[in-house]
């Protein structure tokens, strides 16, 4: 389901899928009504798919220097290659200033092993509200002490992925159904679960992403 007003960060993994970042244009990006920011070497994938972007964030040390000069300096927040936050961080924090509704980062998953897990924490800045979307699915974090209810198309493989030791995890409306166990850091025990449907998920304490295999219900 749509949440208006969107942020659509566009990373610049060098791994890019055009296929699927043109699936995404065309059928999740709304251009009317959400707003995209390129980060670093992400602005070639807008340049090409021609994406319209509010704002250009990074270091520019890899997007190519002949396609950034196309775009006008009141569009361009350069910050320093020597510095404490990757350029996905910097794009995060800058639109986390923002009132959007829901942020996305496209783009993100891809060549870097580290970098992709580091952008994974990332989203525990908070959760729910920022995702990750990527061809193989989509991942947030979720929030504790409250109840998600999560709608998605049975049979949709979805799993929970502790980052710390969470308590009081219930899951309903799933194949295997959770009432208030304890998930320990290096457990699986809520790895590749299947929706039934709409699902609902509660946790007390920790720090718990959530991953769904289809992200069609973003569109």
């Amino acid at each position: 389901m749509k949440s208006y007003p969107r942020a659509f960060l566009i990373s610049g993994s060098p791994e890019i899928n055009y296929e699927y970042l043109k699936f995404v244009k065309e059928n999740i990006i709304d251009v009317r009504k959400d707003t995209i920011y390129a980060i670093d070497k992400g602005l070639e994938i807008c340049d090409k798919l021609k994406i319209p972007i509010s704002k250009i964030i990074g270091d520019f040390d890899s997007v190519e220097p002949d396609i950034l000069k196309k775009y006008s300096n009141d569009k361009i927040l350069r910050f320093k290659s020597d510095k404490d936050k990757s350029d996905t961080e910097l794009a995060i924090d800058f639109a986390l200033k923002r009132k959007f509704q829901e942020m996305i980062i496209l783009n993100s998953s891809g060549a870097r092993l580290d970098h992709f897990l580091f952008n994974a924490l990332l989203l525990f800045k908070k959760p729910i509200f920022i995702k990750i979307l990527t061809p193989n699915g989509v991942l947030w974090a979720l929030e504790s002490d409250s109840e998600s209810i999560i709608e998605l198309k049975p049979n949709t493989i979805f799993s929970l992925i502790p980052f710390s030791k969470c308590t009081g995890v219930s899951i309903t409306g799933s194949n295997y159904d959770l009432k208030n166990k304890t998930v320990e850091l290096s457990s699986t025990l809520t790895l590749s679960n299947v929706a039934n449907g709409s699902i609902k998920v509660k946790f007390k304490s920790g720090l718990l992403l959530f991953y769904a295999k289809d992200c069609t219900f973003l569109i």
